[in-house]
């Protein structure tokens, strides 16, 4: 007789889950809530009495069911971007997600993206117009409360009605399996090139120690300095502001350092290929240089039949242009395309618990980030070999973190 955790979602181990809300957009029986883990990443919650153990969540969850056919015909690759300048201004990258909500809502149809929402807490939303469109735009680095979206979709698509439905590419696995036979060739799905997921507690700490509940505003990604030169930018409801690099800023260094991602982001299943939308989309990064621009250039791959219509409907209208390029020169400078493998930082554990304890951010980012600067410095210099280099570059490193440490006295 098989057990409730081999019938449930219970099996998916927490350094697995992907907090998508498969699971809890499928049960019938309303048995699945969504909550927030100590370390800051939306898990699911079983309610013992109500659940059947009818087993629909495992066959929802895409850590356990989502497969996709190998495509025979690989991705058309493009270099592209919007022909509207304040669109592609305005956007993370090269605008072409602004560009396939217009079309979509001129078709009558809803765009599902992520948004801000109350809290400075991202939520999947589905808007209609174009206005709000601009709530979608731009990059969340932080998970996003998917709520009963996915439900959502499924009668809109039902309905006969257009969805263009975006997310990191185990939202987009979700949704797919969320999706009944007849309610697939409605919606288009759009997965990021997901560099990983941050901590949303993480951030919380952070954006209360520097502005308190004062922001009024906050962009990950501002270019006001160029596409290839973001930076954070913030300002609050008395008017100050605040402006820093992304590589600067204490929750951007600690990002791209992966110190706080989410476990499963650190071999995720659902990078590399094949994809799980119809259209891939990102940052060109590595983008050939007659090419470049600093006002952004997309990326695009577009991996199913439903997806080379909708890019070729895109360049016909006008609304974006695109060179074509090809795979190995797309995945030079987004290996996520490749592979959903990353290192996981030593210091990670004793982080995550301390900050699932209630230390402050700001506290841990002081304590720990010399420590992975050293850390880091070291698995470079291993992986290039030479020990005079080492040894000089070991020193240096050694000094900068004794002088942070010193003032503050020995880390407990």
């Amino acid at each position: 007789m098989a057990s409730a955790r081999d019938t449930t979602i219970e099996q998916v181990s927490d350094d697995r889950c992907t907090g998508c809300a498969g699971c809890y957009n499928a049960c019938p029986q309303d048995a699945i809530s969504m909550a927030l883990s100590p370390e800051g990443f939306y898990r699911p919650l079983i309610d013992q009495d109500r659940c059947n153990q009818c087993g629909v969540c495992v066959a929802k969850c895409p850590v356990l069911s989502w497969q996709v056919e190998a495509n025979t015909t690989p991705p058309d690759v493009y270099a592209a971007w919007s022909t509207d300048d304040e669109v592609r201004k305005a956007s993370s990258s090269g605008g072409v997600f602004s560009e396939l909500a217009r079309t979509t809502i001129a078709k009558g149809g809803v765009v599902v993206g992520c948004a801000w929402g109350d809290g400075w807490v991202p939520e999947h939303a589905i808007v209609a117009s174009w206005e709000d469109v601009v709530r979608l735009r731009g990059s969340k680095y932080i998970p996003s409360r998917i709520g009963g979206v996915l439900r959502d979709v499924v009668a809109t698509a039902q309905s006969g009605r257009e969805v263009l439905f975006c997310g990191t590419p185990c939202q987009v696995a979700a949704m797919a399996l969320a999706l009944p036979d007849e309610a697939r060739d409605s919606v288009i799905l759009v997965d990021l090139i997901c560099n990983s997921v941050p901590s949303l507690r993480a951030f919380e700490q952070y954006r209360l120690a520097l502005f308190g509940d004062d922001l009024d505003s906050y962009s990950f990604r501002d270019q006001t300095l160029g596409w290839t030169r973001f930076g954070v930018r913030a300002t609050t409801r008395t008017g100050e502001s605040y402006t820093i690099q992304f590589g600067q800023d204490s929750f951007g260094k600690g990002f791209l350092a992966a110190l706080f991602l989410m476990t499963s982001c650190y071999d995720c299943q659902f990078q590399g290929g094949p994809r799980a939308g119809d259209i891939t989309l990102g940052d060109f990064w590595g983008v050939p240089a007659q090419w470049s621009d600093e006002r952004g250039v997309s990326v695009i791959l577009a991996n199913t039949a439903a997806g080379r219509q909708r890019v070729a409907e895109l360049v016909e209208s006008g609304g974006i242009e695109v060179q074509r390029s090809d795979f190995s020169v797309a995945a030079r400078g987004n290996r996520r395309l490749i592979s959903g493998q990353k290192p996981k930082p030593a210091l990670r554990a004793v982080f995550m618990r301390k900050l699932a304890q209630g230390v402050p951010f700001d506290r841990l980012a002081r304590r720990y980030y010399p420590m992975l600067r050293l850390s880091l410095a070291l698995r470079l210099l291993l992986s290039q070999g030479g020990r005079r280099t080492l040894g000089a570059k070991l020193s240096q490193e050694m000094r900068a973190v004794l002088s942070k440490l010193r003032p503050r006295g020995r880390p407990r």
